[in-house]
């Protein structure tokens, strides 16, 4: 990712993104498995939640049309909504009805 384009699109400085990186860094070294407990804490962490939108509205939509190995392009799409439209309402998640909403088809 162009540090750049995050900058602008969060309206930020670079030291910030230093911040974002250390959130991260420890998020990922929290629980190496990506599981649904580590992005309810992506989405609901204050820090890194605006990098994931920034990451669903301006990356995965290019990767779901550009990937030769996609199999079910309308389930990606799918799941690229519900994940913008959990990280609008991340203050109101808790993990029970987080788990929920991840249900949801």
């Amino acid at each position: 990712m162009c540090e750049d384009d995050i900058m602008d699109y969060l309206d930020c400085e670079r030291d910030h993104l230093a911040t974002i990186k250390t959130e991260l860094d420890q998020l990922l070294r929290e629980n190496p498995k990506h599981n649904r407990m580590q992005l309810y804490k992506l989405i609901t962490n204050p820090v890194l939640n605006p990098i994931f939108q920034y990451f669903l509205r301006r990356k995965v939509y290019s990767w779901i049309f550009t990937s030769s190995k996609m199999q079910d392009r309308q389930a990606h799409l799918m799941a690229r909504k519900n994940f913008l439209y959990l990280c609008l309402k991340a203050k109101e998640l808790t993990p029970h009805n987080f788990r929920i909403a991840l249900n949801f088809k």
